[in-house]
């Protein structure tokens, strides 16, 4: 699954995030990790492979969500072109 959002601060500023699950037959737990490409191009995994409970689209914006805290504004999945 891969999911592209925006999130616009407090401040009128608006910034990319795009997320791709991949999973690992054979790893331990149910094997998902999250690709997090950033507004700055960093990319990074987040471990879900002991999330009870899993929803790819609901971890993507809990982690947003945290992530920008009081200073987020609006937050939107974006089309897949």
């Amino acid at each position: 699954m891969k999911a592209n959002y925006t999130v616009t601060t407090k401040n009128g500023k608006a910034y990319k995030w795009s997320f791709t699950e991949s999973k690992r037959e054979g790893d331990y737990g149910n094997g998902i990790y999250i690709a997090i490409k950033t507004p700055s191009g960093d990319i990074f995994s987040l471990d879900r492979r002991y999330a009870i409970g899993y929803s790819f689209h609901k971890a993507c914006v809990d982690y947003l969500l945290t992530y920008y805290g009081d200073n987020l504004d609006e937050l939107s999945e974006d089309d897949e072109i």
